[in-house]
């Protein structure tokens, strides 16, 4: 009932009757990842009266996070390097996947940003 009424949302606002209507029939949240790049697919999901209040908070936070400044880099675990980024609000954000998933939408830090923030 909540991805019909979500999903006729979702198209009627952002146009995403393939993205929106696959993931109904059957949950993709990888797809759902790569459509909140499009700053309309992150509206309309933010605008959407049933929409899980941590999914939004969620949805919210990767967008300031991809609209911020890049600041720095991180070096992470297995050479991985992680951008750090500062949004318009003052929070430093990252690009590991613990900031996205586990911190974002909670305002609390990876250890990428905790890293960064001592040594500035």
């Amino acid at each position: 009932m909540f991805y019909s009424a979500f999903s006729d949302e979702l198209v009627k606002i952002a146009g995403y009757k393939g993205a929106i209507t696959s993931h109904v029939n059957k949950p993709d949240w990888g797809r759902f990842e790569l459509e909140m790049q499009d700053q309309k697919f992150r509206e309309a999901v933010l605008r959407h009266k049933k929409a899980d209040p941590k999914l939004k908070k969620y949805v919210g936070e990767i967008g300031q996070h991809l609209a911020a400044n890049p600041v720095g880099t991180v070096p992470g675990n297995k050479g991985a390097t992680y951008e750090i980024r500062k949004t318009k609000t003052g929070r430093v954000t990252c690009t590991c996947p613990s900031w996205r998933y586990v911190h974002s939408h909670k305002g609390t830090d990876c250890k990428h940003v905790a890293s960064y923030k001592k040594s500035h």
